[in-house]
């Protein structure tokens, strides 16, 4: 009897992991996917979509029993930077062979590469059940894509009167090389706005097409200036940065924040009358070779006043400093600042922007907009210099040593003439012999 028991326990135990075992291993009657509208087949179908984009994912799926506990869980394998997923909530199947539809949606990077293996992965589960599916994706170049990879605003905080400064980092990531490119900043709720071109960038698949010294397939654009108006008032305002190409077709928009302060009526009223110049406000600079900037100041007020020079924008690319540090002129007196930059070593060349603002105590009485031409390294410029004086030292020898040989030549050429000419005598002196004669 105990034996019986025994073995009427163990199949008991065997009958209740069956069922847990089938409960486990359960699979929906019927599972769809839809990604973007197309139907993708169970067992690993692959389908295309362009980086950058989005995937609507559409799950349908029905049990013929009910489930409770699941959730949805979609995410991007083989991307190696980040977590690309989205998930549901928590939810119950009440019915059973009724049929239920959950969507989820991926945001795709715009980096990723087309050369390398992605896959969607979606699975459906609880505390006791899972089905998991996976489809190959294959990404594609949208044949036309900018992006904007950053915007510096310099400064981030600027008061009302004066200028800021804004610099476009701009990315190709299409599939083909883009020409003519716009790049506007603009201040809509102050109704300013600057402009510039980059004249063009390739995508990343087509460097081996063209010099990779001649073609980039990103560039900062020069720096654009806006110059806040004077009766601005405090606040922050939005940024708009547009970039236009594709003669035209294609535009992307990012937007950034400044913060405008008020300018101070009291101060500018009190500020003295002065007079302000440059000896040349635009100057051709060598990186790493320190230049200055003349600025002259002429105090026009019936009384003394200290003046200063402060320098806003070349944080990027140069060093700045201003000797005098300030000055102090009596009425009707006058004297003069240098504003000496240095590019740095990896400063880009090409036209470069910064402002100096010339003040009286904490008034600025006159701001001015320098620009520095940046040709090329201290290194280039000195070596450039040095091989010119190398090569005319190699002229220089070469002519010492010519005429030299010239030298020798004349000398060798006079001994010749000279042995000749005394030959020529020595046979004239031997006389002939007359009227002898021999027996």
């Amino acid at each position: 009897m105990k034996a019986i028991k025994q073995i009427t326990a163990i199949l008991l135990l065997l009958v209740g992991l069956l069922v847990v075992s089938s409960a486990a291993l359960a699979t929906p009657t019927s599972f769809e996917v839809e990604v973007n509208d197309e139907d993708l087949a169970e067992g690993g179908s692959s389908f295309y979509a362009e980086r950058g984009g989005e995937l609507e994912i559409e799950i349908k799926f029905e049990f013929d029993e009910i489930k409770d506990d699941l959730k949805i869980k979609t995410w991007l394998g083989g991307y190696e930077y980040e977590d690309v997923e989205d998930s549901t909530s928590m939810f119950d199947y009440p019915v059973a062979n009724v049929l239920m539809k959950k969507v989820l949606n991926i945001e795709l990077p715009n980096d990723m590469d087309a050369s390398e293996e992605y896959f969607l992965h979606v699975e459906l589960y609880n505390h006791d059940y899972v089905h998991q599916v996976k489809y190959k994706l294959q990404i594609e170049e949208q044949r036309h894509r900018l992006d904007i990879q950053d915007v510096i605003l310099r400064p981030s905080t600027v008061t009302a009167g004066s200028a800021m400064f804004a610099t476009v980092r701009v990315e190709n990531m299409g599939d083909k090389k883009e020409e003519n490119i716009k790049v506007t900043v603009s201040i809509p709720d102050l109704g300013v706005s600057a402009r510039t071109y980059i004249d063009e960038l390739v995508s990343e698949e087509d460097l081996n097409k063209y010099d990779e010294d001649e073609i980039e397939t990103s560039e900062s654009s020069e720096e654009m200036r806006l110059t806040i108006p004077q009766d601005a008032a405090e606040g922050d305002y939005a940024v708009e940065v547009t970039l236009s190409y594709n003669r035209n077709k294609e535009t992307v928009t990012h937007t950034e924040t400044v913060h405008v302060k008020a300018a101070d009526a009291t101060a500018t009223a009190t500020a003295p009358e002065t007079l302000v110049s440059v000896d040349g406000t635009s100057k051709e600079l060598a990186a790493g070779i320190e230049s200055a900037f003349k600025i002259m100041v002429a105090n026009l007020g019936d009384s003394s006043a200290v003046y200063s020079v402060e320098i806003a924008g070349t944080e990027l690319w140069a060093t700045a400093r201003v000797e005098p540090a300030m000055v102090t002129l009596g009425p009707d007196s006058t004297g003069e600042m240098y504003v000496y930059v240095k590019p740095k070593e990896d400063a880009e060349a090409g036209t470069h922007s910064f402002t100096a603002k010339v003040k009286s105590g904490n008034t600025i009485v006159k701001e001015t907009t320098l620009t520095a031409d940046v040709t090329g390294s201290a290194t280039s410029t000195t070596t450039a210099a040095t091989a010119g004086e190398t090569n005319f030292a190699s002229l220089k020898n070469a002519l010492v040593i010519g005429f030299g040989v010239l030298v020798v030549l004349l000398v060798i050429l006079g001994l010749i003439i000279a042995f000749n000419k005394m030959n020529s005598n020595d046979d004239e002196e031997i006389p002939a012999s007359e009227g002898q004669a021999y027996y």
